[in-house]
């Protein structure tokens, strides 16, 4: 061995520069795992927290499940809905295209089994006019049950063929 004195000093002085090193090195780690496991904790907690909110909220949604069960058991139907063939609703929808309104409108249409009901305004009397026989043409027995003119010269009215359930 050769421990000559500037030797021995050399030695000391990497021994502690390594040393310093490894406690940079050590303490950076334990920053680095505390930090780590704090911000482990924190996604832990904001998980639990979710978990717990999504545990209410299954509980609310199971428990409005069963009270919409309850309630479509404990009511029925009014009217049971017969299917209108496609061909059909097309012929309706033409109709309503076709009609002889210029600037009045259609506010409402409503087409059951056995009652049809047309409700709108027409702008003057000449329009509701042309409006009529054209209605009756394609439903027969249908009637005006209401004609109300409005103050700006409009006319509203109302078509019904049937039965009022």
């Amino acid at each position: 061995m050769n421990l000559l004195p500037w030797r021995i000093e050399l030695f000391k002085q990497k021994s502690r520069r390594l040393l310093l090193q490894t406690s940079v090195v050590s303490i950076v780690l334990c920053l680095t795992c505390f930090i780590l496991n704090a911000i482990n904790q924190h996604f832990e907690q904001q998980l639990a927290e979710k978990q717990n909110e999504q545990q209410k909220y299954q509980a609310t949604l199971n428990i409005l499940n069963t009270q919409i069960a309850q309630l479509r058991q404990q009511t029925t139907p009014q009217t049971k809905q017969i299917p209108i063939q496609t061909e059909q609703v097309l012929n309706i929808i033409q109709m309503l295209s076709e009609l002889p309104l210029t600037q009045g409108e259609i506010q409402h249409f409503e087409l059951q089994k056995d009652r049809i009901s047309l409700e709108g305004i027409a702008v003057n009397q000449k329009e509701f006019e042309q409006l009529q026989p054209y209605i009756v043409q394609y439903f027969p027995d249908i009637r005006l049950n209401q004609f109300v003119p409005k103050s700006n010269n409009e006319l509203q009215f109302k078509f019904e063929q049937g039965n009022k359930e």
